[in-house]
This record gives structure tokens, C-alpha cells and sequence, in this order.
């Protein structure tokens, strides 16, 4: 699932590019899909998921977790993956064809917070080798022995959360209705909680691998949406004050001296 998502997100960056150029005087640069912290928050992470995912080996024996968890009968259904990744582009989509000035800084930090949190989770799932609650020695489920932290739930959480900061910070007012902000809020935190809960019930999780899950996807896309949120309001004051970030000549003249003053952004 992770893979999918990572491979993903690259695709709906660019097709952005495409759009805000096609969008005369609000276009965006080229340089969006790698500028603004993209190849240490976006690129580095997802290919380091993408390895991971790979090539890492879970270990043989479980770290710091009973080895005779397991033995749970295997269900007939789950939570299919491309749910999340239909919520996630959704998401995406939502906050682009909006008019807040924000929106194309807050699609890469929904971009860069699934991709921090997979590298987590990618990290994390074969150190530590866990055994799924429905674990059995001859099966041939690839994924029995990753079962901490929950992928699934971690995604659940970023979507759920970043939207959440999203709508505090972009979207609602004080002149928001309150009851249509807690539905909102209220339907984030349902339908991520919904996520964990059915990995629990359908014995894919054990309940301390999606708490984890949820605290690592609402930290992931707590701290982008600040890097991203706090990168849009420096460039709107480096817009106010400078006019775009040029250079500026100030001569002045004193009784003694005239001098030349130079101010700027960069």
C-alpha cells in the first residue's frame, strides 16, 4: 500500500505543475516538485519507503514482542488499500481547486507527510518484526511478520489530520457554523478511528500497532502542515515588504555625508 501511495504522489505533484502553469498569472515555477524542502521532505523519503519496502527483511524473531503472538483465524475482508489512497488524492484535489493562497504549499506538505510517515512505518515494520495477530508459520502472507506499526492506520491519521489543521487554519472562520465544524472535525476523527479499529477487528492488528500508527501519522502531518503553513506566511511577508524579494537602493544625505543604503530578501 505504501508503495502505491509513494508512486503515486510524484504523478499528482507534477500534474499540479501542469495545472497552476496553465493558469496564466498564478502559475507556479517548474521548480515546485524539488523546491521548498521537497527533496528532503517528499523525494528522499518516499524512495526511502520504496527501499525498504523492497529489500528489507523483517527479522526472524520478534523485537520486544511475544514470538508466540499469532494463530488468529484470517478474514475474509479488510480495508481495501486503494481507499485510502482515493481519500489521500481527494485531499490533494480538495485543497488545489480551492481559493485559499495557501492551497499549493499545503498540497506538498500532504505529499510530504505520507512520505515521512511511510519511511517511519517502512523502517519500522521489518526492525521490528512482529507478528500479526492471525500470524501462522506456513502462511503465505508476505506481511505476517510487519505488523507494527499499522500502515494503514498511519495513513488514516495523516489524511484525517492534515485536513483537520487544513480546515482550522484555511478554511473555517469565526463565522463558521459550529455544528458544520464539529461534523467536520468529528467525521475526520471517525473515519480514521474506523480505519484502526476495523485492522483490530479483522485480527490484521494487535491494538498497540495502530495506536502507534496514529500518533505517527498525526505527528507526520502536524509537522508539515507548520513547515508549509510557516514557508507561505514568509514569502507573503517577503512579498509585502519587498515586492517580490528585489534589491533596493536607499541614497540619503546627512549634514556630513551622503550615504547608500541596500535592503532586500532573498
Amino acid at each position: 500500500m505504501r508503495r502505491a501511495i509513494a508512486a503515486a504522489l510524484p504523478v499528482a505533484m507534477l500534474c499540479g505543475v501542469a495545472r497552476a502553469q496553465s493558469a496564466g498569472s498564478s502559475a507556479l515555477p517548474s521548480s515546485y516538485a524539488y523546491d521548498g524542502n521537497a527533496v528532503a521532505w517528499f523525494w528522499l523519503p518516499a524512495l526511502g519507503a520504496l527501499a525498504l519496502d523492497r529489500w528489507a527483511e523483517p527479522r526472524s524473531t520478534p523485537l520486544y514482542f511475544d514470538a508466540r503472538d499469532g494463530g488468529a483465524p484470517r478474514a475474509s475482508w479488510e480495508v481495501p488499500a486503494w481507499g485510502l489512497h482515493i481519500a489521500a488524492a481527494g485531499l490533494g484535489v480538495a485543497m488545489a481547486v480551492g481559493n485559499d493562497d495557501s492551497r499549493w504549499y499545503h498540497v506538498k506538505g500532504l505529499a510530504e507527510a505520507i512520505a515521512t510517515s511511510s519511511l517511519v512505518v517502512s523502517a519500522l515494520k521489518p526492525l521490528v518484526g512482529r507478528h500479526r495477530p492471525d500470524w501462522a508459520p506456513d502462511s503465505a502472507d508476505g506481511t505476517r511478520n510487519t505488523s507494527f506499526p499499522s500502515g494503514h492506520t498511519t495513513n488514516a491519521f495523516v489524511i484525517a489530520t492534515y485536513a483537520a489543521l487544513y480546515l482550522h487554519g484555511r478554511v473555517f472562520d469565526g463565522d463558521s457554523s459550529a455544528l458544520l465544524q464539529g461534523l467536520a472535525y468529528g467525521g475526520l476523527v471517525l473515519g480514521a478511528t474506523m480505519v484502526a479499529g476495523e485492522r483490530v477487528y479483522h485480527e490484521r492488528h494487535h491494538v498497540s500497532d495502530v495506536i502507534v500508527g496514529a500518533l505517527i501519522g498525526s505527528a507526520s502531518s502536524y509537522a508539515m502542515f507548520r513547515l508549509q503553513d510557516d514557508r507561505f506566511a514568509s514569502r507573503a511577508e517577503v512579498r509585502r515588504d519587498g515586492d517580490g524579494g528585489g534589491w533596493r537602493l536607499t541614497p540619503g544625505v546627512s549634514q556630513r555625508a551622503a550615504t547608500l543604503g541596500f535592503s532586500g530578501a532573498f
